[in-house]
């Protein structure tokens, strides 16, 4: 008995590789994905002719409910309700991953928020209330949701479905057609659902490999001259519209499916092509949802160049590479069993990103407050959803350290106007008992992730460039900003992504040699004597490390202290630079040496609780920042909490590097102070709070063993 019931069911994951196997299914499903994107690319083009055959492709989206009705149709579910659970969620969270990044990159660019957009699209209702601009093809998912929910109906009243398909048929067509004459969306949505429907009676009824090449050639060919008449006789009507469209589309699906059906069930194709052809179909429906992006709306990348040739080349691996990033993600996101650890892995990495997305609009000049604010409050309540996870582990000690640590953090940001500092204590809450190089994972790809989104949106005109000119040994060179309000945070931010990297994954050669091409590419770009000297340094460090030992012995001590070194060094060279001629001095710092004089002259060094009012020259000095914003008493503070927390951080080898490379670069560059992108304030905050981390205790392991 129980054999028998194995026999009847079958699993979402046998229904998967059956499917994968069927290399029919799998070109007929390509070509479908096919017709619609040519659909969209006719219906954009500005020639007429071109621009009237999208009418004939979009049958494409006819194919797909087909296909799904074909697949399903003599498949036994025995479990329902976990059966449509696993079919929506691979339906829905590619929309939802998709929906929200577009949703907020057009509203970042037109500065209109469309709230409502995201509760149509949570509930998959968009095509009954409509869609957000440039995203009007997600209609089609609202409609195979429809057929997926109709399915175990189907199933249990197969029979009668089967044996009674013709009068079935006729039914729909009827209401579908009256409805139609009033409503085109209501009166389509008959025709998908018989669309179907026709799909799940062929699968039970018909063996289409015994249909003779004259019966889907013909219905081609019918098809298409109905739907010509019809629209020379019609055109411009609901009955057009409605009804000829839907009902000539559906004997064009009929046809195809079945001659290409014919034609591929036997054929024996090469590997290679397999292979294609497999990566395509796994691909198609993350194609369908992100290609349109690409042929219109603000990100549209059809008109960047006056080649058309050029352009479909752009369109095509953008397209093409934003469906594989979409499935990677979806797949992550369905591969979660929401157990605790699980479950809070995944919070974590959306606090970090949410705060990293922060900086980056930051860094783009933007200033929407309520995007701002939103991306304050969202990574707000994260915080507080891991910590209520793990309130119970948190030591009653650690968290009143905590606890005046964020009396501190808010200070800053009354004093300071930025919550910065309130970053790096969410951070080094949630990741309470974590290993820090989880932190350091995170920051990798939304730093990653941030930088790439930002080059890809610049290089389409939608983030300007904000590039400067600069005189260099007599010459004249473009600072290329690419996408960043400033040039010097191109190479910020890299530095940081190659930071992230080496601490969380480790150092080796393949490492070196990427992380010097792009960045000697991205100097050139954007000439940043600071941040080339910089990552030189740091590359140096690092084989320097590997060979002496008397490299981490001097960074052990010297890196706790190295804050005040430096700050010691700039108010010496400050007060040198008043009183003797080392302008050479000056040229190296690149003019700040005028800036810092100006503060010194103007006693803003010597203020106890710090300068409130804005200041007439840029404050381009990481070391002075804590000295004239929180004056002489804020700073002392800030140099204990950053001593306290590199002694105790100072046997990690790999850590020690990091804060220094941090520190040069702060000669440089002020802005490395911020936690949104550093996260060695993260680290250096969870060892305030938890010092008794069996991971901070470990320190590093042997890297020697994975140098390769």
């Amino acid at each position: 008995m129980k054999s028998d019931i194995r026999k009847k069911t079958t699993t979402i994951k046998e229904i998967d590789s059956a499917k994968n196997k069927n290399f029919a299914i799998q070109i007929i499903r390509v070509l479908a994905m096919l017709f619609i994107v040519i659909c969209h690319l006719c219906n954009e083009s500005k020639n007429s002719m071109i621009s009237s055959l999208g009418q004939f492709f979009n049958i494409g989206v006819f194919i797909f409910i087909f296909i799904s009705g074909f697949l399903y149709g003599n498949k036994n579910i025995d479990n329902n309700s976990k059966w449509l659970f696993n079919r929506l969620k691979r339906i829905m969270i590619p929309i939802y991953i998709f929906i929200l990044f577009f949703i907020f990159l057009t509203s970042f660019i037109t500065e209109i928020f469309h709230y409502k957009f995201l509760f149509i699209y949570l509930f998959d209702l968009q095509y009954f209330l409509g869609s957000v601009k440039n995203a009007g093809h997600l209609w089609f998912c609202s409609v195979i949701v429809i057929c997926y929910l109709l399915l175990p109906l189907m199933n249990k009243y197969k029979e009668k479905l089967i044996s009674n398909f013709y009068p079935f048929s006729i039914l729909i067509i009827t209401i579908s057609c009256l409805v139609g004459l009033v409503s085109k969306s209501y009166g389509l949505l008959g025709f998908y659902l018989l669309t179907f429907y026709i799909g799940y009676f062929f699968k039970n009824s018909i063996n289409i490999v015994k249909v003779k090449y004259f019966i889907p050639i013909s219905l081609i060919i019918v098809g298409l001259i109905f739907r010509i008449i019809g629209k020379y006789l019609f055109d411009n009507t609901l009955l057009y519209e409605t009804t000829i469209t839907a009902l000539t589309h559906i004997m064009m699906t009929i046809g195809i499916f079945i001659f290409i059906y014919k034609l591929f069930c036997n054929f024996k194709a090469s590997n290679v092509v397999k292979k294609i052809i497999n990566y395509f179909d796994e691909l198609s429906y993350y194609i369908y949802i992100v290609h349109y992006m690409f042929i219109v709306g603000p990100i549209s990348v059809m008109n960047i160049t006056n080649n058309f040739v050029i352009n479909l080349a752009i369109f095509i691996i953008l397209t093409i590479m934003s469906a594989y990033v979409l499935k990677i993600c979806t797949d992550i996101f369905c591969n979660i069993k929401l157990k605790k650890i699980n479950l809070i892995s995944l919070l974590q990495f959306l606090e970090i990103f949410t705060i990293v997305i922060y900086k980056f609009l930051l860094a783009y000049n933007y200033r929407n407050n309520w995007v701002l604010y939103f991306l304050i409050i969202i990574a707000g309540i994260l915080f507080l959803i891991i910590f209520a996870f793990k309130m119970k582990e948190i030591r009653k000690k650690d968290f009143i350290i905590f606890g005046l640590l964020m009396l501190l953090a808010l200070i800053t940001v009354y004093i300071l106007k930025s919550v910065n500092f309130i970053f790096p204590l969410f951070i080094a809450l949630s990741f309470y008992n974590n290993d820090p190089k989880k932190i350091a994972k995170m920051y990798f790809w939304s730093l990653l992730f941030g930088f790439i989104l930002t080059l890809m949106l610049n290089s389409i005109n939608i983030l300007p460039d904000h590039n400067v000119s600069r005189m260099v040994n007599g010459k004249m060179f473009t600072r290329y900003g690419l996408g960043f309000i400033n040039t010097a945070f191109v190479m910020l931010y890299y530095i940081f992504i190659c930071l992230s990297y080496y601490y969380g994954y480790g150092f080796s050669k393949t490492f070196a040699l990427m992380s010097s091409f792009f960045g000697l590419i991205l100097f050139y770009l954007c000439n940043s004597r600071t941040g080339l000297f910089t990552l030189i340094i740091f590359e140096l460090l690092l084989f320097l490390n590997r060979k002496f030992k008397i490299i981490e012995k001097t960074l052990k001590f010297l890196v706790p202290n190295l804050f005040s070194i430096f700050l010691l060094l700039m108010l010496l060279l400050t007060i040198c630079y008043k009183f003797f001629d080392i302008s050479y001095f000056n040229q190296i710092f690149s003019g700040r040496l005028d800036f810092n004089l100006w503060f010194y002259e103007h006693g803003y060094f010597w203020s106890l609780f710090g300068v409130q009012t804005s200041l007439n020259i840029p404050l381009d000095n990481y070391y002075f920042y804590p000295l004239i914003k929180l004056g002489i008493v804020g700073c002392i503070l800030f140099l204990i909490i950053d001593f306290k927390s590199l002694y105790n951080l100072r046997h990690i080898n790999s850590l020690m590097i990091v804060q220094f490379i941090v520190l040069l670069y702060g000669l440089g560059d002020s802005n490395v102070i911020v936690s949104s992108i550093n996260f060695m304030l993260s680290i250096q905050a969870m060892v305030l709070i938890n010092s008794k981390n069996k991971y901070l205790l470990k320190g590093d392991v042997d890297e020697t063993k994975r140098f390769n």
